[in-house]
């Protein structure tokens, strides 16, 4: 009786945190991959700056880095309004799965307790 007991609760424990991270997942920005890309690339235009900056690299392969950089920059802002990475995509079929798993779950601790997990 008391493995059961412990294996239900770990159950409901398992479930709260699955619960709670779709939660979460729902709720965070839906930046596309375009924004992302944009974002990543400015940020190592900034560390090739600094590391200029720390004498860690040339100036010549700076500036091959940044020519670089730059067309990445310029071949994500001519395709930004093309591909956006979840277009269309929403959480909720996410929670329908989880609820009908949850609906499960309830339904069948009363008739067999927590053998009808299994």
């Amino acid at each position: 009786m008391t493995f059961w007991i412990i294996t239900c609760a770990m159950a409901i424990m398992v479930a709260a945190l699955l619960g709670r991270a779709m939660a979460r997942g729902a709720r965070a920005g839906t930046e596309d991959a375009a924004s992302y890309d944009l974002r990543v690339y400015r940020d190592q235009l900034a560390e090739v700056e600094r590391d200029v900056a720390r004498g860690v690299i040339p100036a010549e392969d700076a500036e091959r880095a940044r020519t670089e950089i730059s067309r990445r920059i310029l071949a994500v802002g001519s395709a930004a309004g093309k591909t956006p990475l979840l277009a269309g995509v929403t959480a909720r079929p996410l929670w329908a799965a989880g609820a009908c798993g949850g609906c499960r779950v309830l339904a069948a601790l009363p008739h067999r307790g927590c053998a009808g997990l299994w």
